[in-house]
């Protein structure tokens, strides 16, 4: 046994996924000791009855494993464990306790009563993605916690949260949210994934000064007038109902280098344009109405960008809709391209060129 997984060993990782009925006995895996093996992964193992002991491999930290029985495992030394999709029971979850070291765990897809986490007071990592829960009572003492993931908990109750104070980074989203009450106290989030809640109202999340990374994709949002004071780095608000650029101030935001807008009903359209700082930012639209209202809103908004070194890699105004909304559309774009020059923003010459071009054409007369 000890050859046959030797040439697996990397750098102190051993992966024995691919193990099989047809491989000699894995009850104990003593053997890894002779190799200080720090991290195990043992996945597509059912029915392994595996027999650890910290007294035997001192130098094990981190194991990956899925399927396989916990009751027999005693890892004193175990600061990290994955047990994704493992198929746990509740007498099985009552096994963790015994992880007295573990610093981070990852139970997400297991359908499990989650009571016996409490005892872990050392987590500061905590996984529990996709695990039907309803409370999590059980983990608001443990406030040593810096980054949890409840996702795709769709009846879940997170008044708990207000607890966990140390959390550095949170991941709620399509949790079924329509209140955010329960995280106002914790200042010192900088990531928080809130996408796929109906929260209409983020009112609260003004309070929350430290948050650099945000996502809000899909929570009917028109307006996020509330984030007007964080310094974001990253934001998606994408599949929102934002319809009217004075609603997207970011005037502020002088670190921003991700921004996601896409799928909102800014009517008039399609930008995608780089800032100095910007890595991404991405703007589309699909609901053509009211073109001349909102080019001049689309200069205005601009002219707010710090730094105004902007490339516009793509704009286009629709022409067929621009022949239904003739109304005052040749001066409203006038004054959009008065706005680039002023504010020295600076198009390609190929862009300019076409609007130019469009200007002049009947369609805007």
């Amino acid at each position: 046994m000890t050859l046959k997984y030797k040439d697996k060993i990397v750098g102190g990782n051993l992966d024995i996924g691919d193990w099989n009925s047809g491989d000699p006995d894995l009850t104990s895996l003593d053997f890894l000791q002779k190799f200080n093996i720090s991290t195990l992964t043992l996945g597509k193992n059912a029915n392994i009855q595996l027999k650890l002991s910290s007294q035997t491999i001192t130098t094990l930290k981190v194991m990956y494993i899925f399927n396989i029985n916990l009751d027999d495992l005693e890892l004193d030394n175990l600061e990290d464990l994955t047990l994704i999709n493992n198929k746990l029971v509740t007498t099985q979850t009552q096994s963790l306790s015994k992880f007295k070291s573990l610093k981070a765990l990852n139970i997400s897809i297991n359908f499990i009563d989650i009571t016996h986490i409490r005892n872990l007071s050392g987590l500061t990592k905590l996984h529990m993605e996709l695990c039907d829960l309803k409370t999590i009572e059980s983990i608001g003492s443990l406030v040593n916690l810096q980054d949890l993931n409840l996702s795709r908990n769709k009846e879940i109750d997170i008044s708990p949260l207000s607890e966990l104070v140390n959390l550095r980074t949170l991941d709620i989203n399509d949790c079924g949210l329509k209140s955010l009450c329960a995280i106002r106290q914790l200042i010192n989030l900088k990531g928080l994934v809130l996408s796929y809640n109906p929260i209409s109202d983020v009112t609260i999340l003004q309070y929350l000064v430290n948050i650099t990374s945000l996502e809000l994709m899909g929570c009917g949002l028109v307006s996020v007038f509330a984030l007007r004071e964080l310094d974001l780095e990253r934001l998606d608000i994408s599949y929102n109902r934002i319809v009217y650029l004075e609603n997207l101030d970011l005037h502020n935001k002088r670190n921003l280098v991700d921004f996601q807008f896409e799928q909102n009903f800014i009517p008039n359209f399609d930008l995608v344009l780089t800032h100095k700082n910007y890595e991404q930012f991405n703007i589309f639209s699909f609901d053509q109405k009211e073109v001349e209202i909102n080019a001049i809103y689309l200069a205005e908004w601009l002219r707010y960008v710090e730094n105004a070194n902007i490339a516009v890699k793509q704009i286009s105004f629709k022409r067929k809709t621009l022949k239904q909304t003739v109304f005052n559309a040749k001066r409203k774009i006038n004054a959009f391209l008065n706005q680039i020059q002023q504010n020295q923003i600076q198009f390609t010459t190929k862009i300019v060129q076409n609007i130019q071009r469009m200007n002049e054409q009947d369609s805007f007369q």
